[in-house]
């Protein structure tokens, strides 16, 4: 996935307080030169500073628009933080994609973000990594390795075929894995 470059450090710097231990992000009263106009620069002031930025969209993710251009909060945050792009996505460590708390936020390939997931909401199982193989009635543990689906094993129950998935996420996923349901 290609994000769309951010502006320069300290332009965001001139737009925003971040507190990185509640993870709130509020406009500041931005400077003249950020503006076309005097009468812009005065009603987005008068109407934003103080407040907090931005609105969360049909996804849950905090998004902001500057120059009439949106973004993602968090990446913003990133930015304004490490003072570079991040080089992937950003991973929500606690899955509440409205959280910009700094701690829960980690630069994460796609595969990485993918496997801090819970179970998909179709799953019948209740069991991330598990289902139910009806023609001999057994529970299957599958996991993705390297892009691809790998079997793990027939187990008797979906809380035994879930330890072997726990386990190979674990080993395979390390910081990343998450084993919710």
């Amino acid at each position: 996935m290609k994000f769309k470059a951010l502006p320069p450090q300290e332009f965001l710097i001139e737009c925003f307080n971040y507190d990185p231990d509640t993870g709130v992000v509020t406009w500041k009263h931005r400077p003249l030169h950020h503006f076309n106009r005097l009468c812009t620069h005065t009603t987005f002031n008068k109407t934003f500073a103080g407040k907090i930025a931005g609105y969360t969209n049909s996804k849950g993710y905090w998004k902001v628009k500057l120059n009439n251009a949106p973004y993602y909060l968090h990446r913003i945050v990133w930015k304004i933080v490490y003072g570079l792009d991040p080089e992937n996505q950003i991973d929500h460590v606690d899955l509440h994609k409205e959280n910009l708390i700094l701690a829960n936020l980690r630069d994460a390939t796609h595969s990485e973000n993918q496997w801090n997931r819970t179970a998909y909401t179709g799953n019948k199982t209740g069991f991330k990594g598990v289902s139910f193989h009806t023609q001999d009635k057994n529970y299957v543990a599958t996991i993705q390795v390297n892009g691809s689906q790998q079997r793990l094993g027939s187990f008797g129950t979906k809380e035994l075929a879930h330890a072997a998935y726990r386990k190979a996420a674990n080993e395979l996923h390390g910081e990343f894995a998450n084993h919710g349901h």
